[in-house]
Parts: C-alpha cells; structure tokens; sequence
C-alpha cells in the first residue's frame, strides 16, 4: 500500500474515534464545537469527512472529547 492511501486510512480512523468518543459522550457537534473552542462547522466537517483540519484544531477537537492528541493518535491506531 502507498503511503498516501496509508494516510487517508490513519486519517479516517483518527475521524472514527473522535465520532465514537462524541457518541459515548452524548454531546452535539454545537457542545463539542463549544467546548473544543472551534466553529460547528469545522467538527461537523472534519469528523464527517467532508474537509481536512489543521493540527492546532485537531488538538482542540482531542481536548473538547477529553483526549490528548496521543491518546487519540493511539486509539486511531488500533
């Protein structure tokens, strides 16, 4: 497999677990957007796959779901 498509894997999989952690949770893209500190738009988008997201902004989603951006990484991972 290509590095690219290794990457559009990793990246789905780190879009899974943030879904599934919002779902354990209960909360709405509008409470997770406001806890996380970034527009609706921008979790609604990026968890959904219809956009990319910059590095600061993945962190803020990660924090806003009670993870650091390693333990998401890890969960993504397996």
């Amino acid at each position: 497999m290509n590095h690219e498509i290794e990457d559009i894997h990793r990246l789905n999989a780190i879009r899974e677990a943030l879904l599934n952690r919002k779902k354990e949770k209960r909360i709405s893209y509008r409470s997770l957007a406001a806890t996380a500190d970034v527009e609706v738009g921008t979790a609604y988008n990026f968890i959904t796959g219809k956009t990319d997201i910059t590095m600061l902004n993945l962190m803020k989603l990660a924090r806003g779901l009670d993870f650091t951006l390693i333990e998401l990484l890890q969960t993504s991972k397996s």
